[in-house]
């Protein structure tokens, strides 16, 4: 059960992404659906999520401790609001200034629910 923490943080979360992000979209490949009839396996179209982001400062922390996150890589910020999925490593990300790949990802909680994710990412 989400409390009004949760509405109020997730509402701020996607208007604050909304006013000073970028907008691109989030692609997730999708699983082949299999015919035991043939024994073929038919390819589906990976799934596009539009969304918008923000591509942020690596800060020294957790991630870096832990070994997640290279000199080489960048945080964007991601509404959970917005995106209705939840995203997964390998995933692609792609706007008109970037296109890059997800190599792991920290949500950010505001009580129960995600408010947005912060995805560590080879740009």
């Amino acid at each position: 059960m989400s409390g009004s923490l949760d509405k109020s943080a997730r509402q701020l979360a996607l208007k604050l992404l909304q006013k000073f992000g970028k907008i691109g979209s989030l692609s997730q490949e999708n699983e082949g659906v299999y015919d035991p009839d043939t024994g073929q396996t038919t390819e589906v179209p990976p799934t596009l999520y539009p969304i918008t982001f923000f591509i942020d400062s690596q800060k020294t922390g957790q991630l870096r401790a832990n070994g997640l996150i290279s000199n080489t890589d960048s945080i964007i910020l991601v509404s959970a609001l917005e995106l209705g999925t939840i995203p997964k490593a390998n995933d692609d990300i792609t706007a008109t200034s970037i296109s890059t790949s997800i190599k792991s990802l920290e949500p950010v909680w505001s009580g129960e629910e995600v408010a947005l994710y912060e995805l560590v990412c080879v740009i």
